[in-house]
């Protein structure tokens, strides 16, 4: 019986470094896991926010001519004031359209864009960008918003997906509940 029981808190002992790193979190690393909601959910689709400038490259020296190589590819030391990562370095997001954002923006206000309850625009810069990690809202009201790339760097850029309707569980979520299952199956057992 009391070796049973060693053999339960052996097993906890063990798992418990990884319920813990489960749930630590790099933000830059996933939009859809981080602290607070990066983007808007508009019309069954999300929009982020994710650029003061609109340019591909700001300022770099090196450049990726190869479209395909960029969306895997991020520089390091390259002299760069900023590079602007394509939508689909994150999954499932993608460039918005003229007509897309002519129609949303006509609903949409600067407004839309702002978490009153903790004082900052919902924006997610540092999510698709290398250096720059705050919005231009002054461009915003400017009507300087585009959704593909160009030299016109004062464009504030936004990437689209379609909305997520169920988040994927934690894999912390998962090993607490095959746990509980683990034990009731146990338990049951030593009844018997």
């Amino acid at each position: 019986m009391i070796l049973k029981s060693f053999k339960y808190i052996l097993l906890i002992t063990f798992l418990l470094p990884f319920l813990a790193s489960a749930t630590l979190l790099d933000v830059s690393e996933d939009i859809n896991d981080a602290a607070y909601q990066a983007f808007v959910t508009f019309d069954d689709k999300d929009w982020a926010w994710v650029s003061p400038v609109n340019a591909q490259f700001d300022a770099c020296l090196q450049e990726i001519d190869n479209a395909e190589d960029y969306l895997t590819t991020v520089l390091v030391d390259s002299d760069c004031a900023n590079q602007l990562l394509a939508p689909g370095y994150r999954e499932g997001w993608r460039f918005a359209t003229s007509s897309e954002l002519d129609t949303v923006f006509n609903i949409l206000t600067l407004f839309s864009f702002y978490d009153f309850e903790n004082s900052m625009f919902i924006q997610a810069t540092e999510y698709w960008n290398t250096n720059y990690i705050n919005i231009d809202y002054s461009n915003f009201q400017d009507n300087l918003i585009s959704g593909e790339w160009s030299d016109n760097t004062p464009f504030e850029t936004f990437y689209i997906r379609d909305h997520l309707a169920q988040s994927v569980p934690e894999p912390s979520t998962l090993i607490i509940f095959v746990l509980g299952l683990f034990t009731l199956l146990s338990r049951k057992k030593l009844f018997s």
